[in-house]
């Protein structure tokens, strides 16, 4: 198996990875006046993936992303190598490791980044997790902690499409081809790395992070990390097409999947109002999701009952 590792990796020739995979640590080139930028995130069978309604490729690719959406989260922040590990039952497949190392390799080399690294180890149930390290100048990249009472809330990417896109999924009826989108949104979010990067050089951000775990618990994380309250108001434009034929289709409220669904992977920001029009100018596509306001409630203008979003 690490024979195997060390055959992928060595294709790589990346002037800034000094020293990869056979040493004991990786030496990554760091520019001049950036700092180090430095996340990490796994999946687990049972928690974030059930076998066999999942593939190695799939997981390897989403297990890329989600990390990288972490890099987004924090503005204009450039990821440069990544280290994996993973805990794998002794029954694993060999099929199963390459299919998986070969789709999370081809997720960070489209993107330029380097495998520097890992580890494996035996466990009773599969879970892989990666930790990708990133350089930016500390003046272009924003905090959850800096929003204000006034300042506007947006998104930017889907908002619910992930949940419904796992429901189609647990349904055993993913085949269903006028749903693709949902389930291509719950497998291969589209990662944010641009926007992040112009929201963190042009400074258009009081707050901001990544939409990891649905919009309700995004914006009371940069409330609680800013000190404010928040009205959320999801108005039409946060619902994507499909979500809304999915959601008219099985009878439910698009609402309860905008606020309350997880796994999307764009963004959630605080604007000050002074910024506003320039961040919409650059960002059309974003939907105005409420207002930050004083005092630490959370408030709706809309009939729905929020939650938490969790995983299996």
């Amino acid at each position: 198996m690490l024979d195997f590792i060390g055959r992928l990796t060595a294709r790589q020739r990346d002037p800034r990875l000094l020293l990869g995979p056979g040493d004991d640590c990786a030496l990554i080139r760091a520019a001049p006046g950036r700092a180090i930028v430095l996340t990490t995130d796994e999946m687990a069978e049972g928690t974030h993936f059930l076998l066999p309604r999942s593939t190695p490729e799939q997981i390897g690719r989403k297990l890329a992303r989600i990390n990288l959406s972490d890099m987004a989260g924090m503005g204009n922040a450039v990821p440069v190598a990544a280290l994996c590990g993973a805990g794998l039952p002794e029954s694993t497949p060999w099929q199963w490791v390459k299919e998986f190392t070969e789709a999370l390799m081809s997720e960070l080399n489209s993107i330029n980044v380097s495998l520097a690294g890992g580890n494996l180890t035996r466990s009773d149930k599969i879970h892989v997790y990666l930790t990708v390290t990133g350089e930016a100048k500390p003046s272009e990249t924003a905090r959850r902690g800096g929003a204000r009472p006034g300042d506007i809330i947006f998104g930017i990417g889907a908002f619910g499409e992930a949940r419904a896109g796992l429901e189609i999924l647990l349904s055993g009826k993913p085949a269903e081809t006028r749903f693709k989108k949902l389930l291509d949104s719950f497998w291969l979010p589209p990662i944010q790395l641009e926007a992040g990067a112009v929201i963190g050089k042009r400074k258009l951000a009081a707050a901001l992070m990544d939409n990891s775990d649905g919009l309700y618990k995004s914006v009371k994380t940069i409330a609680a990390a800013s000190g404010c309250g928040a009205l959320i108001e999801v108005n039409e434009d946060a619902r994507s097409p499909a979500l809304a034929a999915y959601c008219a289709a099985r009878k439910k409220n698009w609402r309860d999947y905008v606020v309350s669904g997880g796994e999307d992977y764009g963004l959630v920001l605080a604007v000050n109002p002074r910024k506003a029009r320039g961040f919409i100018e650059t960002f059309p596509q974003a939907c105005c999701l409420g207002v930050m306001t004083a005092g630490r409630d959370i408030l709706f203008h809309e009939n729905c009952k929020p939650r938490n979003f969790e995983h299996f």
